[in-house]
């Protein structure tokens, strides 16, 4: 996604990122409290640049 150098507010829905199938729910978030990590390819060498900041995760 290229914001052209503007600040951009996304939605999406957690489900997008946690998936698995494998579950009745489709994915494997429980009710009640997650725990969340978000990693950038740490071993990989790239040259991206892009920021990151004010997470905010509500209740639909």
């Amino acid at each position: 996604m290229n914001t052209y150098g503007k600040w951009k507010t996304m939605r999406v829905d957690l489900t997008d990122f946690y998936k698995d199938v494998s579950q009745s729910n489709g994915t494997y978030l429980n009710t009640g409290w997650n725990g969340f990590v978000f990693s950038y390819q740490p071993t990989v060498d790239v040259e991206d640049d892009f920021s990151i900041c004010n997470f905010r995760i509500v209740k639909k």
